[in-house]
């Protein structure tokens, strides 16, 4: 097995369980979109902005990148520093300037890699720089296509409750203008029972409407 292919089972785990909060990102927004929309590209940009998930694989793809840039160059000089020939035994053990044999030793080490090394560190580690790319790409689409689905339930969802609102409305007046029939002997009592149970019928929809729409809202 590839190295490259032995961590992407795990990120795709991991990405899976955190993308829930997508669909409350979208709700937050719809909750509030009354009189600016919020549109599927805005609903988009929130979600990738705000997601955890992004933020990780925004950072792990940086670092691998910093390392790319390392990993091509000389490693960083050290300084160096010590104490040559000090005494440990004698009236003058441990002390510094008294023994013509001790001496301060004070400098800078470059550690060299071949370049041929350092082409193959920068090759490998450029391979690592593709791997955690494809991983944000791969968490970009997630994120999208599940923000895409939380929001066109959250619109289909609102726009039946509206459809449901405008119904009951309409059952309203059927009933009002039934009872004005009936006081002008031009409809039954039956007729105004009829009303009255279709106009709870409606009420009912409406209410399950609203609890589809509060449903989509919280994914």
């Amino acid at each position: 097995m590839h190295p490259e292919t032995i961590g992407m089972p795990r990120r795709l785990a991991s990405l899976r369980a955190r993308l829930p909060v997508v669909a409350l990102l979208v709700a937050s927004a719809a909750a509030h979109a009354q009189n600016a929309p919020f549109t599927l590209e805005a609903a988009l940009q929130s979600a990738t902005d705000r997601s955890a998930a992004m933020q990780a694989a925004q950072a792990s793809e940086r670092a691998s990148s910093g390392a790319a840039v390392k990993a091509g160059q000389l490693p960083d000089p050290t300084l160096k520093a010590g104490i040559d020939n000090l005494p440990i035994t004698g009236p003058q053990k441990f002390t510094i300037g008294q023994d013509f044999m001790t001496m301060r030793r004070v400098g800078v080490e470059q550690e060299w890699v071949s370049g041929e090394k350092r082409q193959l560190r920068s090759t490998l580690a450029n391979q690592m720089v593709g791997r955690e790319h494809d991983g944000y790409l791969l968490q970009l689409a997630n994120v999208r296509q599940q923000t895409a689905g939380a929001w066109l339930n959250a619109i289909y969802a609102k726009k039946a409750v509206s459809l449901q609102q405008k119904l009951l409305d309409h059952m309203n007046n059927e009933l009002s203008a039934t009872k004005a029939s009936y006081r002008g002997a031009k409809a039954t009592a039956a007729d105004v029972v009829q009303g009255h149970a279709m106009l709870a019928q409606t009420r009912d929809q409406v209410l399950k409407a609203e609890q589809m729409y509060k449903t989509a809202l919280i994914g």
